[in-house]
């Protein structure tokens, strides 16, 4: 039987004449505080932290480790789950950055060398595993977590707060300290299939600006059952400073499950330019010389941002001088305009697909719940069984999605409390290919504004409008109901542009009596198509107002 100790302390202490094969501990700090472990000895001191010493009676010093084969928790290198927010939030409170980080180096094993997908740099990574947090509140600094080497790392709570703001969860990651950059992060192809699992990860004060999680080249996140937002529920304490909940650039596989975003400008934020290094520096023909380093690491293929005029120089770095990542000098793909010493940032431009968002709720978020903004297409992007519900504040939009192929939005709901709905609209799509079925428009504002090559079927429209289409489009759809709130110009199905290439082919839909018109098409409209009206499903007040000499009305 292996020797049983309360702590780690205790084991350390113990000097045997022989020493034991593996030694156990109740606690780490104190017996059942979640740092129990088994330890097995070894015939070397350990490179990880995972490890103990003791000295023998008779002389001589030999090496423990913990055993692999056991679950392996943040608490067993010393983590605090802190049992009451006063406490977590007390100065000088308990810090568990450390902690986790020797935890997460310990999960290594198997590792390998790869390209890091971003700066172009050969890297070791390793095979992780799976993190235990057990209940409370884990404190963490801004920006001192970020997983470069360690692929398939899963973070595992004892459970969140639900789909509620106003609970606890059982386990607690809090951001504590100021920073505009990152809260956590996954960065480069040695970070992918980064992991959250029932698990809350918020932020403590106003002091954090910056996101919550950033993904960087990062793809393969599977956060299920977490929130991510203020640590406050409620009052003064309930904050929105953060950037993002989550912020991706590279979004493929993203596929969050049962997740809450609240407390921030942006709960998802898609992109596809990502500031991967901020450096002061200038430009003489085809050669960057970098001063000082902001932020970041610099490589190859980087795009290169004046962030005195916000605008790409037009010119990427091609090849290392006497930088390699930091201070130095570096080769542009060509000549460039001179620019003297001053800040400037380096991207890259980002694609993405397959990720997928399903049975997610999004409550208070200042901009907007869902941005996916990026220039370059992405293919495969659902949203599905989510639920957007500000509480607190309206916010400026609901989802803005733009550039996809395969977009499919499909039962999901956008329904204000209180009387609150975001001001530009519950749902903006721009250019983007794919089916909206089955979902219901609150109250408050109007339901979709939309372009592209679309399918607008089985919907439910609470608001102040139903669906403007403003862009070139191909809009097919049926079954749709248009209950608009009582108001002026409450139009159902609309165009917002005159001059836009726009077919459609919609109807037969229902409109009640608070809708001004059911079909809309201004005057001069360059739109075509067709349209099937349910005269026994009209009651709007004015009925379909057709002024666009391509689009016929048919009356069924």
């Amino acid at each position: 039987m292996p020797d049983i100790f309360a702590t780690l302390d205790e084991a350390k202490a113990y000097s045997p004449a022989v020493a034991p094969n593996f030694m156990v501990t109740a606690g780490y700090f104190s017996a059942g505080d979640g740092g129990g472990a088994q330890y097995k000895k070894v015939s070397a001191q350990p490179t990880h932290a995972g490890k103990f010493s003791i000295t023998l009676s008779g002389g001589g010093t030999t090496w423990y480790e913990l055993s692999i084969g056991q679950p392996i928790s943040v608490e067993m290198f010393g983590a605090i789950g802190h049992k009451t927010d006063a406490a977590a939030l007390a100065g000088g409170a308990a810090n568990s950055t450390t902690a986790i980080l020797n935890a997460i180096e310990f999960l290594r094993s198997n590792g390998d060398t790869l390209n890091d997908g971003l700066t172009n740099k050969i890297i070791t990574a390793y095979t992780s595993g799976t993190l235990h947090f057990g209940r409370g509140i884990f404190n963490i600094t801004a920006g001192a977590i970020r997983i470069t080497q360690d692929i398939n790392l899963t973070w595992r709570g004892q459970g969140c707060g639900g789909k509620t703001i106003y609970a606890r969860a059982a386990t607690t990651i809090l951001i504590t300290g100021t920073s505009s950059g990152f809260g956590i992060e996954a960065y480069g192809n040695g970070s992918r299939g980064f992991r959250q699992i029932d698990i809350d990860i918020c932020y403590a004060t106003s002091g954090f600006t910056g996101n919550i999680l950033s993904l960087i080249g990062s793809p393969g996140s599977y956060p299920e059952r977490c929130k991510f937002g203020t640590f406050g529920i409620r009052g003064s304490q309930y904050l929105y400073t953060p950037r993002s909940c989550i912020s991706i650039a590279y979004d493929e596989f993203f596929n969050p499950k049962e997740c809450v975003f609240t407390g921030a400008e942006r709960g998802i934020r898609i992109e596809d330019d990502n500031r991967l290094a901020v450096f002061t520096g200038s430009i003489s023909g085809n050669t960057l010389t970098v001063t000082a380093m902001l932020s970041g690491e610099i490589g190859t293929d980087l795009r290169i941002w004046d962030t005195t005029t916000g605008s790409l120089i037009g010119r990427s770095i091609v090849s290392l001088g006497t930088g390699t990542g930091g201070i130095g000098t570096y080769v542009l793909d060509g000549a460039a305009a001179s620019l003297s010493s001053r800040t400037l940032a380096g991207d890259l431009s980002w694609g993405g697909s397959n990720s997928h968002i399903g049975d997610c709720v999004f409550y208070d978020l200042t901009t907007k719940a869902v941005e996916f903004r990026g220039a370059r297409r992405r293919t495969r992007q659902s949203i599905k069984d989510s639920i957007m519900n500000p509480i607190n504040l309206g916010g400026q939009n609901g989802w803005d999605l733009r550039n996809i192929d395969g977009l499919a939005l499909d039962n999901n709901d956008h329904v204000g409390s209180v009387g609150f709905a975001p001001t530009n609209g519950w749902l903006y799509i721009e250019n983007c290919t794919g089916t909206i079925t089955s979902c219901v428009f609150g109250d408050g504002a109007v339901g979709i504004q939309a372009s592209g090559f679309l399918n607008i079927t089985g919907n439910v429209f609470n608001g102040t409008l139903g669906v403007n289409i403003f862009g070139e489009s191909i809009v097919a759809g049926k079954g749709n109901e248009y209950i608009l709130t009582a108001g002026p110009s409450r139009k159902g199905f609309t165009l917002g542009s005159l001059s836009a290439n726009i077919t459609i082919d919609v109807g037969p839909d229902r409109f009640n009596g608070n809708c001004s018109s059911s079909y809309d098409f201004p005057t001069g409209a360059a739109a075509k198509g067709r349209v099937y009206r349910a005269i026994s499903h009209d009651f709007s007040q004015n009925g379909a107002l057709n002024g666009a000499a391509g689009v016929t009305i048919t009356s069924v």
